[in-house]
């Protein structure tokens, strides 16, 4: 689903995607990690005063 979705941004010429996840997520960030996506920032309360804290990753296509 991720290949398919990057195809379709490449196909409308997009030249970076995002994503974001909780700092917590160890799952998600290893799956983004080997899918190409690398650390850009931390997100202090990324939800909204209380929440957790999220990483910003992007991905060059």
């Amino acid at each position: 689903m991720l290949e398919n979705a990057e195809d379709i941004g490449r196909q409308k010429g997009l030249r970076l995607v995002f994503m974001h996840a909780a700092v917590d997520n160890l799952a998600m960030l290893n799956f983004v990690s080997r899918n190409g996506f690398i650390f850009a920032k931390r997100l202090k309360e990324c939800w909204g005063r209380g929440t957790g804290d999220a990483y910003l990753l992007t991905k060059e296509l």
